[in-house]
């Protein structure tokens, strides 16, 4: 669809006209009149063109100008030509008002530099500065707790960073790092400076301000639960609930298992199973058999949260190559001998004879029935007429009942006959 601008005189090319016996030779001597070219502006009745006629450029083109009457109403403007000893041509333009056109298409049209002013009246300009931006987004960053720095230069300025976000007033004296908050920072991967001081006792008051900080951030148990899993320190209280565990995985991933040897695993070592390995059917367990940690911890991670991870991290989760149903519901198969309305391939030159006599100025019932039988197979087609009350004309179809094979098209010249023939394009 080409664009065009409204109320103006416009010269385009329309074509090719070929000819209508071997539908491939250009007819480059046509005379074609402004009454040969008919067109319809938005939807309108179709007319004549308003003045002038075509004249050859090449190869079946024919140049013609769409004045200011033809190009007067916004909005699509559809053009088709019968001209005899030529096949029907149509084509489309939309027609837009003149200031979108021109500040798009004319030249030095200054769509940009408005963008820009209406950025700046809104307030909507970015940052100058790259220092504006990072500022922005280390708020963002630390706001949502999306990230973790990648170096702690100084807790001091972690803790303020905390106090302003959550409106908590804490005693300023904070000397020392506890033992438990090293571990954590070790555990995480995180990098803090070599020398730390301690964190200070301020007794029970302090206890009372950190539950104070939990309950002002929303996000803070949500995010303690990840760092606990994502370190894997929590643990099972007992061997017992391995077993359990590892069934429930195994049922709720479709797995046959994951072998584990010696190694690591979360990063906790796991050590080599000692004794008879004994019966793995009913997880027998064998005289002399010891299960433990390497490095001593009393107890095995929580194997459903590891083996997940376990499982995401491998790619041995998966969906079956073959689905045959959705959420317990069976997916339907493609209906046999539909043709969906857009499928060009399908619908494009199909001939078809008027088989009744009660038809109308807009319907017509036809022979096709029998082959194509979904409705509105052909919506949006072109009838070209080739035999009859219409022949040499042009219709848009509009409706199609697959069951009766009637078709509902624009109003043409007279109401088709009995045995009246034409071409679906």
């Amino acid at each position: 669809m080409f664009i065009i601008r409204q109320s103006t005189s416009t010269t385009v090319l329309i074509g090719p006209y070929v000819d209508d016996t071997d539908f491939k030779t250009a007819e480059t001597g046509l005379t074609i009149a402004n009454t040969d070219i008919r067109v319809s502006k938005n939807g309108a009745n179709i007319v004549a063109k308003n003045s002038g006629g075509g004249t050859h450029d090449e190869n079946g083109w024919y140049a013609i100008t769409l004045d200011a009457t033809d190009s007067s109403a916004v909005g699509t403007l559809q053009i088709h030509s019968v001209v005899a000893g030529a096949l029907p041509v149509w084509m489309e333009f939309q027609v837009v008002e003149e200031n979108v056109y021109d500040a798009i298409y004319v030249s030095g049209a200054g769509i940009g530099t408005d963008v820009a002013s209406i950025l700046t009246d809104t307030g909507t300009t970015i940052p100058a500065t790259i220092t504006t931006i990072d500022t922005n987004v280390d708020a963002i960053l630390v706001d949502t707790g999306t990230t973790i720095p990648a170096t702690i230069t100084t807790i001091d300025a972690n803790v303020d960073a905390i106090l302003v976000d959550t409106g908590t007033t804490l005693d300023t004296k904070i000397n020392t790092i506890d033992t438990n908050v090293d571990a954590i920072l070790v555990d995480t991967g995180t990098t803090i400076p070599a020398t730390l001081t301690t964190i200070d006792s301020v007794g029970d008051d302090t206890n009372t301000k950190v539950g104070t900080i939990i309950f002002a951030t929303d996000t803070l148990e949500a995010t303690c639960d990840a760092i606990l899993v994502d370190t894997a320190t929590t643990i099972p209280a007992t061997i017992a609930t391995i077993d359990t565990n590892v069934d429930a995985i195994l049922l709720d991933t479709g797995t046959t298992g994951v072998a584990i040897t010696a190694g690591s695993l979360a990063g906790e070592t796991v050590a080599a199973v000692s004794g008879a390995v004994g019966s793995v059917t009913g997880h027998t367990p064998q005289t002399g058999d010891t299960y433990a940690l390497a490095n001593g911890t009393a107890g095995f991670v929580a194997i459903d949260t590891v083996v997940d991870a376990i499982l995401l991290d491998t790619g041995t989760t998966g969906v079956a190559a073959n689905v045959t149903q959705v959420d317990g519901v069976a997916l339907a198969s493609h209906t046999a001998g539909y043709i969906p309305a857009e499928d060009t391939s399908s619908t494009q030159g199909v001939p078809f004879t008027v088989s009744t006599t009660s038809n109308t100025l807009t319907t017509c019932s036809t022979n096709l029935s029998g082959t194509y039988t979904v409705d509105n197979t052909f919506i949006n087609r072109t009838i070209v007429w080739t035999g009859g009350t219409y022949a040499g004309s042009v219709s848009f179809i509009e409706a199609y009942a697959g069951s009766t094979g009637v078709l509902t098209f624009s109003e043409g010249v007279g109401v088709p006959a009995n045995t009246d023939t034409g071409i679906i394009f």
